[in-house]
């Protein structure tokens, strides 16, 4: 309900509100304008005094159902099947338009792996884990990709009774596998299936776009889609609960997984092929595939000796930045925007010289601490041994008595004789004043000199970082600026690569 303003007369006695009980239990709003015919001088704007109150003025009391009626859903299934529709929408829109950009920007995949590159070529990095790797060097074999490199297909087993039994290892061919999304779309309401307004089209029906805006607005589409399906779907994983394997990438719709043994991961014969299942989160569900981001498409490609300067991106989003789309906010930081890439190799390796000079700034300065401390800590511990009085003496009586006692028995034992046993009474609360409030466990004097300890602290931290530059060294450095850089006098003579 709208706000409503009341007239009303300046003496009246609506300004006393005492006639506004009946509205205390409605929900409504009251827009009381206060303009008095008097104007203050400081008061040159009307002010308005809103009642409201968020409560039903009247309610239906709580249902009692019988033992045979079913209590209705929290959620009522055309507002599940309402949002499940739309995200199927959104999905079958994804398609499509990737379909039509796949046709403008170039996108390879591995003939060999799963792994894929948006790009003018493929990059040069050897990463591949497929069949003979090792004979091809680890580089990989690029061929033109399609729509299921980009989107994964995930499927999982066709539940028609969500609350039967669980799915057993003899069935496992018996029941179909289809897309784990149109099993989670078709859960509201699993007897009757979904018809949706759009359909999907072939790859020889997609139309690339012509001009250049006609791309952006494409990307900048797809882009939209692509959120609003991973939101939808995070939405409904909410709502139904989906498991995930945490060995495979097996997927099951349902409270609880499936009872098929048919897990191939690592040390499956452990586990008789049973699967891990755990709570499955939404890249499980659709996994964002994650590629190399081309700062520039029309620049240099990708360098092999560069690769940590480069940032990752997942494959929707890079073909849409590509396209001509602006980059998403929660994607920037994976992309490495902030770093500027070098130009060179040399300029690269100049970069991390000064990594290492900065390293050899830093473990210099820790080891100026350290011999800081060490001094602090020796002082410390001499004053502890020297600030109790009359320690001394009664510590150099103690070890009298002990030595008697030790020569005593000893000279027993020689002769054979039986010695005696020496009982110690433990002395009462009574008697705790009279024991002297030295502190135990001290020393006289340190088990080596403070300056020896102090210059081997030193010498062993500084043989630690000098052997750490060492193996991090460039082969044109020579173990001389390697230990200016430890020590920390270094100059950029020492640390620019030499031919």
């Amino acid at each position: 309900m709208e706000p409503f303003t009341v007239s009303y007369h300046q003496r009246s006695e609506f300004l006393k509100l005492s006639y506004l009980h009946s509205f205390q239990h409605s929900n409504v709003k009251v827009k009381h304008s206060l303009n008095p015919r008097t104007t203050p001088t400081r008061l040159h704007e009307p002010h308005a005094l809103v009642i409201s109150n968020e409560h039903p003025q009247n309610s239906d009391f709580p249902r009692n159902y019988s033992r045979k009626e079913k209590k209705p859903f929290p959620i009522p299934i055309v507002e599940l099947r309402r949002a499940a529709r739309g995200e199927a929408q959104e999905e079958i829109i994804l398609i499509n338009n990737l379909k039509k950009l796949l046709k403008v920007v170039p996108v390879y995949a591995c003939g060999w792996c799963d792994e894929i590159h948006v790009g003018p070529e493929g990059h040069p990095f050897k990463s591949c884990k497929g069949k003979h790797a090792a004979q091809r060097n680890g580089l990989h074999q690029w061929t033109n990709a399609t729509i299921e490199d980009v989107l994964v297909p995930v499927e999982a087993y066709h539940l028609y009774d969500r609350l039967g039994k669980r799915i057993t290892h003899e069935e496992r061919f018996s029941i179909p596998q289809i897309p784990a999304m149109k099993v989670i779309y078709q859960t509201p309401v699993p007897e009757v299936p979904l018809k949706p307004l759009l359909t999907e089209i072939s790859i020889s029906e997609a139309v690339a776009p012509v001009t250049e805006e006609e791309k952006t607005l494409l990307a900048e589409e797809t882009l939209q889609a692509w959120e609003k399906m991973r939101k939808g779907s995070k939405r409904l994983m909410q709502m139904y609960r989906v498991r995930a394997c945490g060995y495979c990438p097996e997927v099951h719709v349902g409270p609880s997984g499936h009872k098929a043994q048919n897990c191939g991961a690592h040390k499956h014969q452990q586990r008789n092929g049973q699967h891990g299942w755990q709570s499955a989160v939404l890249d499980d569900l659709i996994p964002p595939r994650y590629v190399w981001h081309v700062p520039g498409v029309v620049g240099l490609p990708l360098r092999r000796e560069l690769r940590n300067f480069y940032g990752q991106a997942p494959a929707v989003v890079e073909i849409c930045i590509q396209a001509g789309a602006a980059v998403p906010d929660q994607y920037k930081s994976t992309m490495r925007l902030d770093i500027r890439i070098p130009s060179s190799v040399k300029e690269a390796e100049m970069a991390e010289m000064v990594t290492v000079f900065e390293f050899g700034h830093w473990l210099s300065q820790t080891i100026s601490d350290c011999v800081r401390w060490s001094k602090l800590l020796l002082l410390y511990r001499l004053h502890a041994c020297y600030t109790n009085h009359g320690w001394q003496g009664q510590h150099s009586q103690e070890i009298t008595k002990r030595k008697s006692k030790l020569s005593r028995a000893k000279n027993k034992k020689k002769e054979n004789k039986p010695t005696k046993i020496i009982k110690i009474s433990m002395a009462g609360p009574d008697q705790a004043a009279q024991h002297s409030t030295e502190v135990l466990h001290q020393r006289r004097k340190l088990p080596q000199c403070p300056v020896k300890m102090a210059i081997g602290g030193v010498a062993l931290v500084a043989s630690l970082g000098y052997f750490v530059l060492y193996s991090k060294k460039k082969p044109e450095a020579s173990a001389l600026d390697v230990a200016k850089v430890t020590a920390g006098v270094a100059d950029p003579a020492n640390t620019h690569p030499r031919n």
